[in-house]
């Protein structure tokens, strides 16, 4: 067992796919990216500006979806780190997931969940509140 000491509050974490890396989410903003091997920090994505509580990687391993307090979801391109898009929510992010072949994204919102393409949150498909009452196309 490895340790890797953060430099702060770890919110969020996730293996890649194939289970070499590590995308650990922050409370001062910051996803790191580790080796899972050894722990060793090897990349840090930037641009959140408050907690970053959901990490999520698609099934190729190719892209990581992040979201966080700041009311955003923003896709990560591994190989060099460029943010791919940046989509604002109406309530902070609380979690996310890839639907298992890569084309959806759900996000966990404080009171609705919403599915939609990769591409951005215009193709939303499903919005449904908290307590189940209501729902929309």
């Amino acid at each position: 067992m490895h340790s890797a000491p953060q430099p702060d509050w770890v919110c969020s974490l996730a293996y890649s796919p194939d289970g070499t890396t590590v995308a650990v989410g922050l409370s001062n903003s910051d996803v790191r990216l580790l080796w899972a091997g050894d722990g060793a920090h090897f990349q840090t994505l930037t641009g959140h500006t408050n907690w970053v509580y959901a990490v999520a990687y698609s099934p190729d391993g190719q892209t990581l979806a992040t979201g966080s307090d700041d009311k955003t979801v923003r896709l990560w391109r591994l190989s060099d780190g460029v943010l791919l898009h940046l989509a604002p929510q109406p309530e902070r992010v609380w979690s996310l997931a890839y639907s298992p072949d890569g084309t959806t994204i759900a996000v966990g919102l404080d009171n609705s969940t919403s599915l939609w393409s990769r591409g951005g949150p215009s193709d939303v498909r499903l919005l449904w509140a908290c307590d189940g009452a209501h729902f929309q196309t």
